[in-house]
């Protein structure tokens, strides 16, 4: 009878400590969640599509289980929400910090946020990767070379003027679209005094000026001055933003507001579905073209439709056919 009470002791000890390595592998993990809550830091247009495209993806999937509750962050107040059970989508780098500081165990999803902002936060946080990602304002290395090349394909020399929230990307660029017969010139801009001299130097050897995105470059009071200044030399612009094209810039690749809530509901629906951690940061997934022809004929440059472009881009690209 010892003998069996024995027995019994070992295997009830032999599981309690199964449960408890159980309990720690998993207390490092995001939970499934059940809900999504959309934090923004103000209603700007952008963050109002966005939410109204979120919400249109979860209604129109019948499986969907996921609820959704949306938060304007509090002024002074910290952010509350029901951790470990929902998934956080900061619309923002103000709506990331305040989300950064939640449970370990919330999973964080950024958008609208500056891949070196982002990673800042994610380390002064210190958070597992696995529970916090983004959506990255940058396109893909592959399908922004090829929209230069579709767009001005004589041109040989591409100028970008660059600061320490677009570096990393462009110096990347600048390598991967040499090897496409594509020559980007850098300039970087550490002195905003310096922004029209630093882009006249760089119109004045390139074929044309690419933006990519840096709010310490590319803001509402510079847009004018940047675009008046190419006109100047006859040089066209390339954007990342449709209000930049409507303002004057030749072309614009660009992922909407609506894109990136597509591609967000994808994201929250998958990883509640699998259980799995988030994924890595992802570039955008969903996309658009828009050629301003009124630049194009002032500057007397032939360009295809824009359904034209945006298929050849389409057909090209990875992220298009996984």
């Amino acid at each position: 009878m010892s003998q069996y009470n024995n027995k019994n002791s070992v295997i009830s000890v032999c599981f309690a400590s199964c449960i408890f390595v159980v309990m720690c592998l998993f207390s490092t993990v995001a939970l499934a969640y059940t809900g999504v809550t959309i934090v923004m830091s103000s209603k700007t247009e952008a963050n109002l599509a966005f939410v109204e495209q979120f919400k249109a993806e979860l209604t129109s999937d019948e499986n969907n289980t996921l609820s959704l509750k949306v938060l304007e962050l509090p002024a002074r107040k910290r952010l509350v929400v029901a951790e470990n059970s929902e998934l956080v989508i900061a619309l923002g780098e103000k709506a990331l910090e305040a989300a950064s500081k939640l449970s370990h165990t919330t999973p964080v999803l950024a958008v609208y946020t500056p891949t070196l902002a982002y990673e800042q936060i994610l380390e002064k946080s210190r958070r597992d990767a696995s529970n916090m990602s983004m959506i990255m304002q940058n396109q893909p290395y592959a399908r922004q070379i090829h929209f230069i090349q579709l767009v001005l394909p004589s041109a040989k020399n591409i100028g970008s003027l660059v600061n320490g929230n677009s570096q990393a990307y462009a110096e990347q660029l600048k390598m991967r679209a040499e090897k496409k017969g594509l020559n980007l010139q850098l300039k970087h801009l550490n002195d905003s005094t310096r922004l029209l001299p630093e882009l006249k130097t760089l119109l004045e050897t390139n074929d044309a000026l690419l933006a990519i995105p840096d709010t310490a470059i590319y803001k509402p009071d510079t847009a004018q001055p940047i675009l008046m200044t190419s006109y100047q030399f006859k040089k066209p612009v390339l954007s990342y933003s449709l209000s930049y094209v409507k303002a004057g810039a030749l072309a614009a690749l660009y992922s909407s507001s609506r894109q990136l809530a597509k591609q967000a509901a994808e994201i929250a629906q998958q990883s509640q579905i699998a259980g799995n951690p988030l994924p890595l940061p992802q570039a955008p997934k969903f996309f658009s073209v828009r050629v301003n022809r009124q630049v194009a004929r002032l500057l007397n440059i032939e360009i295809n439709s824009d359904m034209a472009i945006y298929q050849a881009l389409l057909a090209a690209d990875p992220l298009q056919n996984e």
